[in-house]
């Protein structure tokens, strides 16, 4: 596994996107579960950015496969070393899921959720 100076980001809405890369060229931004899985198999993020509604919809089921809590099943499944996950969704229930099964296995995360007080410092 390599080690990446970088922040890796799961969002799929263009403004956020644009918003994120304003903040920091020491990014990667993914908008699917696949790629960000390939991506934390290939290598070691500084801090892993989580969005739970992706395909541009929003407060969708947790249980589908296509948002951010399918990534987070599979990060509990395989255990990738992720220094720092910042859970920055808007959707409230599908983030404190999202936090609750990550605190649970021991990673270190926070909710941050867009709109409300945005912590970039990891950026």
């Amino acid at each position: 596994m390599i080690e990446s100076n970088k922040v890796l980001i799961l969002e799929d809405d263009p403004n956020r996107m644009a918003q994120f890369r304003n903040m920091s060229d020491e990014i990667e931004i993914i908008s699917t579960v696949p790629e960000a899985i390939q991506l934390l198999t290939d290598y070691i993020w500084r801090t892993l950015y989580l969005d739970h509604d992706l395909n541009r919809e929003s407060f969708v089921d947790s249980n589908r496969v296509d948002c951010g809590m399918e990534l987070v099943r599979w990060i509990v499944k395989n255990k990738p070393t992720i220094p720092s996950i910042i859970i920055h969704s808007a959707n409230r229930k599908g983030s404190n899921l999202m936090y609750q099964s990550l605190k649970e296995n021991d990673y270190n995360v926070v909710q941050s959720p867009w709109g409300g007080v945005f912590d970039d410092r990891s950026l």
